[in-house]
């Protein structure tokens, strides 16, 4: 079923239901592909999948590594279903990938960098997700939904201050990795506020700095030697 003016939100069975249109600056009607460059641009995450895959191979890093990549395409592939068609059926194959690939990222960089015990890797992937669920939900700083990956933001803060200090290989990809976190949280962030003076808005370089960004952080296990 198209979304369109013709087809009323009413008749739409609940799962189908369109999220705010007022989302993104590109989305201007509920038709199908209405965000042509938000959706194009998640070709990013693709590379960006293909890219760390044939880096992984390569080198013959883990294969437990592959999940990155993995992860990596199913996040392109969901978003390009909900800028595609949103709702809240896509709005999940759009997060799920998302979300995984954090406790990914957190659960390997403890295990296998850091180096704690598995309890202990475990018990930092809670905290992630109580910070998730519990903490940023109830943030607003007026960051078009940006404060869900306040979590994130700090996390990956802390590894950066951590191996900086231990003076750890891994410090350079993750220096980088924050600086472009930063730069790809702006763009979704101000994406709402410049529509009249940019209608494309600035999501779709949100998509494309996060592929850069994902691919940084799931490089830095090639050839993990602690691991």
């Amino acid at each position: 079923m198209f979304f369109s003016p013709d087809n009323p939100i009413s008749a739409l069975p609940n799962y189908a239901i369109p999220l705010s249109m007022d989302l993104y600056c590109e989305r201007t009607s509920l038709s199908l592909f209405d965000e042509p460059v938000n959706i194009l641009t998640n070709l990013a995450f693709l590379v960006a999948g293909y890219y760390v895959f044939r880096e992984f191979i390569k080198t013959n890093t883990k294969k437990k590594y592959l999940i990155f990549p993995i992860l990596i395409t199913f996040i392109g592939l969901g978003s390009f279903a909900f800028h595609t068609l949103p709702n809240r059926l896509t709005l999940l194959s759009d997060i799920i990938p998302t979300f995984f690939s954090s406790i990914a990222l957190i659960f390997f960089i403890q295990k296998d960098i850091i180096q704690t015990n598995l309890y202990q890797s475990v018990a930092w992937v809670i905290l992630f997700l109580t910070l998730s669920f519990l903490v940023a939900p109830n943030i607003d700083l007026n960051l078009n939904g940006s404060e869900g990956y306040l979590p994130n933001y700090f996390f990956l803060l802390g590894y950066v201050i951590y191996f900086y200090f231990k003076k750890d290989a891994s410090f350079k990809n993750m220096m980088m990795a924050f600086i472009i976190f930063n730069i790809s949280l702006f763009f979704r962030s101000v994406d709402n506020l410049i529509c009249a003076q940019f209608n494309l808005g600035t999501h779709f370089l949100w998509h494309i700095f996060n592929a850069i960004l994902l691919s940084y952080l799931a490089l830095i296990f090639k050839n993990n030697e602690k691991s």
